[in-house]
């Protein structure tokens, strides 16, 4: 039997939580110094089609929930976060300006200059991004989802534009900015739009079945480890984009493929639940790259120990306890719980 099309705000999708454990991975693992993903840029693809999908098949037109439930959703952990960051300062074993830590808190990282970024918080700008994706993207698709998907498009042009001709600032990642690296969420945006809108369509649901996309993902994701080539390496964070599209919509589409069964083993589907804890934390421990430890908790394997012990830690006694008062923010009460569950990229989260 064929496995149906599965999409945001239809349903639990089989796997998702492990691609996010999947790309929590990456973003550690490069922290370390091994890099083999973009585990950003995983976050923020899945983030843009999981919000997206939900945007399009709740029935929810209130913008003013969506945010509600987001604030509960992200704002506890980051808040209890950098109230440890702020205490490692005060003890010294950390050194974090205090406008490091209102940047991170107004999630306006990623257009803090440098004197106003610091080893434990300086990840933040992709929650900044998130963030300001959330605020924005509700907007377009309860009042003007007509232009939602061309917007994505001009907004992915832009980005590459912006890319190709960065402008001259000494003092700022101008590559952190909404725009460009909003661009891999625009894509997930995309890929909503032009799926959740219509699961199903007969070459839908064959692109989406076809072994052929997941093959074409993984080759897009393995070209850069493998080959090296001025394009290539030019264009390195956008075939990554691309790839984790193509493997989301492989994914949707093969619900009880042992790959999807593989995903879904118990603790893939913690470290999913609780990978929006662990980006926050590896920021302290792990501290966003190699560099001379200060103390025991940032020397391997303590740091990544350190990182998952802290994200349980704060997912089940802080996270949890925010995430039963999303049920006031629900526009049904009969609204299926699952789907809301798996809401959030880096957030997650993301």
């Amino acid at each position: 039997m064929k496995d149906e099309l599965v999409v945001p705000g239809q349903g639990r999708i089989a796997g998702f939580d492990g691609l996010r454990a999947i790309a929590v991975a990456a973003t550690i693992s490069t922290h370390l110094g091994h890099k083999w993903a973009d585990g950003v840029t995983m976050f923020f693809v899945l983030s843009g089609f999981l919000i997206t999908g939900l945007l399009m098949n709740s029935g929810d037109r209130s913008v003013w929930r969506f945010w509600g439930r987001r604030v509960l959703r992200l704002y506890p952990a980051l808040a209890l976060y950098l109230i440890a960051v702020a205490a490692f300062g005060v003890i010294g074993w950390a050194t974090v300006p205090w406008e490091a830590l209102v940047a991170g808190g107004l999630y306006l990282t990623n257009y803090a200059p440098f004197p106003a970024l610091a080893r434990e918080t300086s990840h933040l700008w992709s929650l900044a991004v998130e963030e300001q994706f959330y605020l924005l993207w509700p907007i377009v698709m309860v009042w003007g989802r007509r232009i939602a998907l061309p917007l994505a498009f001009a907004g992915v042009c832009a980005s590459w534009w912006w890319r190709t001709y960065p402008p001259a600032d000494l003092n700022h990642y101008v590559d952190r900015y909404f725009l460009p690296a909003a661009d891999a969420i625009l894509i997930g945006c995309i890929l909503a739009l032009l799926v959740c809108g219509r699961p199903g369509n007969r070459i839908v649901r064959a692109v989406a079945g076809s072994p052929l996309t997941l093959l074409a993902g993984v080759a897009a994701m393995a070209a850069p480890l493998l080959f090296s080539s001025l394009w290539i390496d030019a264009n390195y964070l956008e075939i990554q984009r691309f790839a984790i599209a193509l493997v989301l919509l492989w994914v949707c589409g093969n619900q009880r493929s042992w790959l999807v069964r593989l995903l879904e083993l118990q603790p893939i589907l913690y470290l999913g639940t609780i990978s929006y804890g662990i980006y926050l934390w590896q920021g302290l421990f792990v501290r966003n790259g190699p560099g001379d430890p200060q103390i025991v908790l940032h020397e391997w394997p303590w740091n990544v120990i350190a990182t998952v012990a802290a994200a349980t830690l704060s997912y089940e006694l802080v996270e949890r306890r925010f995430l039963r008062l999303k049920d006031r923010f629900r526009p049904h009460p009969a609204e299926h719980d699952s789907t809301e569950r798996v809401t959030g990229s880096i957030e997650s989260a993301t």
